[in-house]
């Protein structure tokens, strides 16, 4: 899946907006478009974690630079249970 994440900060609050862009089956290889609404989780930056709540659990861990880019390592559970790793990076 891929997707963008907007973050804003409030002292330690943080609000994660997902927004879903593309899913690819690789089983398969068929991949589309993902129309599914943005997600919000609301949380907080303690300890260089963030732990945010929304449509699931949202846990990013690992944090840093290298390069001239950021990048961000962490974990989503879903509804339904599954568990999904999450790589983010910005320029």
């Amino acid at each position: 899946m891929l997707l963008n994440v907007k973050t804003d900060t409030s002292d330690n609050d943080m609000l994660l907006t997902f927004d879903w862009l593309y899913i690819h089956f690789g089983a398969t290889d068929e991949g589309y478009d993902d129309n599914t609404p943005d997600s919000v989780f609301t949380g907080t930056w303690d300890n260089g974690t963030i732990t945010a709540l929304g449509p699931g659990k949202v846990t990013m861990t690992d944090f840093y630079y290298d390069n001239g880019f950021e990048y961000a390592i962490g974990s989503m559970i879903v509804p339904d249970g599954t568990t999904a790793k999450i790589f983010l990076v910005r320029p």
